[in-house]
């Protein structure tokens, strides 16, 4: 399917059957989340993961918050006023380093990982995890495109 996330018509016809939507982009944040969002109520979609930054909430021990996130937190409020089953994940970064060093926090909490990278071998067994998931949750054969861009996603990340 070829789109632009902001034409909602396509958005929606992509959304239909989908039972979670993953989003990870870059540009307009704001505008995008803002559509996104409406056209998930309109569609009937409950479920989003959202990829934002790390330090959106001033969460960064040692560092100040930084205009350049302005986008990434715009956006994240808006995901977080929306009545959906929400996931905002604020990775530090990815490296192809085979390690596995990282730490979960929760908005509130300091950021704990900004000095962990999340490794190639961790990427690997976190792709696995949250296909495992998925799997039982997308209907994946009514919707091969995005298992396709999905996993095409992941193998980029991971090689």
């Amino acid at each position: 399917m070829d789109g632009d996330v902001l034409d909602q018509v396509k958005l929606k016809d992509a959304m239909n059957g989908v039972d979670v939507v993953y989003v990870n982009l870059a540009g307009d944040l704001e505008q995008y989340a803002r559509t996104i969002v409406d056209t998930m109520k309109s569609a009937g979609v409950k479920r989003l993961i959202f990829i934002s930054s790390m330090g959106i909430y001033d969460e960064v021990p040692g560092q100040k918050y930084s205009s350049i996130l302005d986008p990434y937190r715009k956006a994240a409020s808006i995901v977080e006023a929306a009545d959906l089953d929400y996931t905002i994940l604020r990775p530090a970064w990815f490296t192809r380093a085979d390690e596995i060093d990282y730490e979960i926090t929760q908005k509130g909490e300091p950021f704990k990982g900004s000095e962990e990278r999340l490794s190639k071998r961790l990427t690997k067994q976190v792709k696995q995890i949250v296909i495992e998931r998925l799997e039982s949750q997308i209907k994946w054969e009514e919707n091969p495109i995005f298992k396709d861009l999905y996993l095409s996603y992941w193998i980029n990340l991971t090689s």
